[in-house]
């Protein structure tokens, strides 16, 4: 029966739902167990869901620079957990074969996805919201749902938003930047899924390529002192 979201009953839904990018980073796990590790976070979600990751390397036994890849931070941006899916599937399809990866107008040679793989150490959580995905997906919730689902009085909180890094940002930022608006925690990464990315094992050294990195960075602010969600820069 094909799936439905809350675009309509007549709406089909496109993209993988939440068991279902969970189930395939299993797969995945399992299917290439000798250069690959399902990796489960320490701190559960608001809802009690299990957040992981799938970390590909050649030496699983060895620190090597590491490239975390994240998807599905806001909860309507349902794209980015299917791409990060198939990435894992198709770098560790290619990496066991020694093939290389081919794309409608595009390929990675296998001396580079070797290299990729024999050279580096590739974490990729693909679900970092997966609540607020949940929600945003069911025929009842809100399709345009953007936070997580951490309740009342604060109501959400925007999770790429609440990094403990630059978390402070009246004191980092220009004033203006006030009047773009996003909510956040009390406090940076409080019990949001940005604490369970910023617990990723630090024992191996991280690359600054991407949006985040698996050491995050040294700087922390000082928390702030409101018992209420307040405004961060958009």
């Amino acid at each position: 029966m094909p799936r439905r979201y809350a675009g309509g009953p007549d709406a089909e839904m496109p993209y993988l739902n939440v068991v279902e990018v969970e189930s395939a980073l299993q797969l995945v796990a399992a299917t290439h167990p000798g250069f690959t590790e399902l990796v489960t976070l320490p701190h559960r979600t608001w809802e009690n869901r299990v957040c992981r990751a799938v970390r590909v390397a050649a030496d699983l036994a060895t620190a090597r620079p590491t490239v975390v890849l994240i998807g599905g931070v806001h909860a309507r941006e349902w794209g980015g957990p299917d791409i990060l899916v198939s990435f894992l599937e198709r770098l560790t399809a290619a990496a066991a074969t020694g093939a290389e990866i081919s794309l409608p107008g595009y390929a990675v040679a296998a001396a580079d996805v070797d290299r990729i793989a024999g050279g580096l150490d590739v974490v990729a959580f693909p679900q970092v919201n997966p609540d607020g995905r949940a929600f945003s997906m069911r025929p009842d919730g809100n399709e345009l749902w953007r936070t997580n689902r951490r309740p009342a009085p604060v109501g959400g909180v925007d999770v790429n938003r609440n990094y403990d890094w630059l978390w402070d940002f009246r004191r980092h930022f220009d004033p203006r930047a006030l009047a773009r608006a996003r909510c956040r925690c009390p406090t940076p990464a409080a019990r949001t899924p940005t604490t369970a990315r910023e617990r990723f094992p630090s024992r191996r050294p991280a690359t600054s390529r991407g949006c985040w990195t698996a050491t995050p960075p040294p700087a922390t602010p000082p928390p702030a002192s409101s018992p209420t969600c307040t405004a961060s820069p958009s």
